[in-house]
């Protein structure tokens, strides 16, 4: 039986989102989340905010060709092993990820191949809660983040894209 992967969020990854997902209230928001694979976790070292001017309380659209403009020059900054990992996204209120939510994110899973992770941060009372979900192109699962610092010299698979 293989091991579910979960998600895990470090280096202000997880207090970035929640910042963001606050400032943007009463709209959603929401970016890409870059990071690394590793056999047990996707490791998210870095989140991203790209915004979408046409946001509102109940929708959020990720513009791929902002997406990707912020996807490269954030690459250009950080170690070869880092990478796209998956999408983040505010939702007003506590509600979860949408079945659109989970179908975006499986279809982009599938077309890649790979797991992904999808945050959902769950604004209300002026708190962000992150709900973490890891896609996988058969399967998807809601998942508990571990806030942990990266250790140094971890032993981390190297990202696929970088092979």
């Amino acid at each position: 039986m293989t091991k579910r992967r979960r998600a895990q969020l470090r280096n202000g990854a997880g207090i970035f989102i929640q910042a963001a997902a606050l400032t943007a209230m009463p709209n959603e928001t929401g970016g890409i989340l870059l990071g690394y694979f590793r056999s047990d976790a996707i490791v998210v070292s870095k989140a991203i905010e790209v915004t979408d001017a046409q946001a509102t309380e109940t929708s959020y659209t990720r513009r791929e060709a902002d997406a990707q403009s912020a996807l490269i020059a954030a690459l250009d900054a950080l170690s070869a092993e880092t990478g796209y990992v998956g999408d983040w996204h505010s939702h007003p209120g506590w509600a979860k990820a949408s079945p659109q939510d989970l179908q975006t994110m499986d279809a982009a899973a599938v077309e890649l191949g790979l797991p992904l992770a999808l945050v959902i941060a769950r604004v209300r009372k002026g708190r962000a809660h992150l709900v973490p979900y890891v896609v996988d192109p058969s399967r998807w699962s809601q998942r508990t983040f571990a806030f942990k610092r990266a250790p140094t010299g971890s032993q981390s698979k190297r990202a696929p894209w970088n092979r």
